[in-house]
């Protein structure tokens, strides 16, 4: 008896019993939400390469067994089944195969029967040790992209950290100045106090002028960090351009005189407002002067505005 044949013929039969099967099967839940063309999906061709091994079984009747029924294999996985559920899948085909072959399988020949037995049992088996190794890979590629990813995304955090020591770096290298100044002019205050000497008004008008601007560094840190969120909110006005360099030179030669250097302004008598936020334009001079303030060692450092 050709089984080969006796397959094909109850192709209809196998896989509508398998479907029943795979239905009620309490270990098999990811097929409940599935529609019926959803459930058969790849299994007659799984069937029809069966059929054709147990015909005329060749080499290449067993590669197109595995490769049907890897093919089904990982559709299931795309549908969402774990290997638990594909396995049990294919053990259920094995059963329906057995009982709807039954009575054919025990009117044959003995040999014929056990020969029979061994292809299905055999195919299958491979199947699903093909099967299981795919799925591992599979995993394994995904574990590994996962790594990759982890890795860049640590990379990333490593990277926001090191930005956020330096912009902490730099902040405490612009809060020294003003507070410098600060200290500096305080010091004097009470020196001229203990020698019955009066206050410079113009000493005064610097710790004034100091304290200003260490509280709008303040206020731009916290800005800085609306700007991260997207909620900075630019001031754009006519600004005095002479006059914000002056303001940051005066604030700045104090921190000069530490290091007997002199800060020189060189600003032209017309020279016109611009249109701009005045407290960047400051955060940005500022950078500037106490840059060159700190990295020069003798003589002076000069801040000017080119006429427009």
């Amino acid at each position: 008896m050709d089984f080969g044949q006796a397959v094909a013929d109850k192709k209809d039969d196998i896989i509508q019993a398998w479907i029943i099967r795979v239905r009620v099967d309490p270990s098999i839940t990811s097929s409940r939400g599935l529609t019926h063309k959803s459930v058969l999906d790849s299994l007659p061709g799984l069937i029809n390469a069966i059929a054709h091994l147990l015909s005329q079984p060749t080499t290449q009747d067993i590669y197109d067994v595995l490769e049907s029924g890897v093919s089904h294999g990982a559709i299931r996985a795309q549908q969402g089944f774990d290997a638990k559920e594909i396995v049990r899948e294919y053990d259920l085909l094995r059963d329906v195969i057995f009982d709807v072959l039954e009575a054919d399988l025990l009117s044959s020949q003995p040999v014929l029967l056990l020969r029979t037995v061994r292809l299905i049992d055999g195919a299958l088996d491979k199947v699903i040790a093909t099967y299981l190794d795919r799925y591992t890979e599979e995993r394994l590629k995904e574990v590994s992209l996962l790594y990759d990813e982890m890795i860049a995304s640590n990379q990333e955090l490593d990277r926001l950290v090191r930005n956020e020591q330096t912009n902490l770096i730099h902040l405490a290298h612009e809060l020294k100045s003003p507070l410098s100044c600060i200290i500096g002019y305080s010091d004097l205050f009470l020196r001229q106090q203990g020698s019955g000497g009066e206050a410079k008004l113009s000493f005064i008008e610097r710790v004034l002028a100091s304290g200003r601007q260490l509280l709008e560094m303040v206020n731009e840190t916290l800005e800085m960090s609306a700007y991260q969120s997207g909620q900075i909110v630019l001031k754009v006005e006519e600004v005095d351009v002479c006059e914000v360099v002056e303001e940051v030179a005066t604030v700045m030669s104090t921190l000069a005189q530490q290091k007997n250097l002199s800060v020189v302004v060189d600003c032209p008598v017309m020279a016109q407002p611009i249109w701009t936020d005045r407290a960047r334009l400051r955060q940005v001079v500022t950078n500037l002067l106490s840059n060159a303030v700190r990295y020069t060692e003798a003589g002076s450092s000069r801040v000017g505005v080119v006429p427009n």
